[in-house]
């Protein structure tokens, strides 16, 4: 399920964020754990609620502005509304901090990846995007690479949760970034001269 990069701002902060949907079986479990690009989240308490029911906080936790436009959201009647309650997954490191052996885990992994399509695109791909968000079109241009597979490579970088992607196009997320300062060389040590 996509969430909102609002949703995701908020996880990414430390605080709970509420999800409502219509369906006709919940697609989230309390206890469920999920990767998102805003570190990994479980899910709290999900129950039916009556639209009538919400408030204005309820609003502002799912990233609303207004109540009437959380409410508007929901379209016309349909499957029962359900709110999920959102909060970062107990003991994750907060999105863009990794820890060395995470930031290990992720080197391996890309190194597995570049591995099996027998060119480094992994590292160019995240470099490309660390300098802006970009679309698709301009990602293909760049890296010389058909639409198609480019897709399939950055769901591979998103589903490691180092790339997510907005109405601008893709961008680095939060660990992606925290990821990218890991991989850069410390600068030299600095020497202090006496006259």
């Amino acid at each position: 399920m996509l969430l909102k990069q609002k949703i995701l701002d908020r996880l990414a902060g430390g605080r709970e964020a509420l999800v409502f949907r219509r369906w006709h079986t919940p697609a989230f479990t309390p206890g469920q754990r999920l990767k998102t690009a805003a570190g990994p989240i479980e899910v709290g308490a999900v129950a039916t609620v009556a639209p009538e029911d919400l408030s204005a906080a309820d609003a502002e936790a799912a990233g609303f502005v207004t109540l009437d436009a959380l409410i508007a959201s929901f379209g016309p009647a349909g499957p029962t509304l359900y709110r999920a309650v959102l909060r970062p997954a107990a003991g994750a490191v907060p999105a863009g901090e990794l820890a060395p052996e995470a930031a290990a885990a992720l080197r391996r992994r890309l190194d597995r990846h570049d591995r099996a399509a027998g060119e480094a695109w992994t590292r160019a791909s995240l470099a490309l995007l660390s300098e802006q968000p970009a679309s698709l079109a301009r990602l293909a241009e760049g890296g010389g690479a058909d639409r198609d597979l480019l897709r399939q490579r950055l769901r591979k970088l998103a589903d490691l949760g180092l790339v997510t992607s907005d109405a601008l196009g893709y961008r680095l997320s939060p660990n992606g970034l925290a990821f990218r300062r890991t991989e850069e060389p410390a600068p030299p040590p600095r020497t202090i001269h006496e006259p």
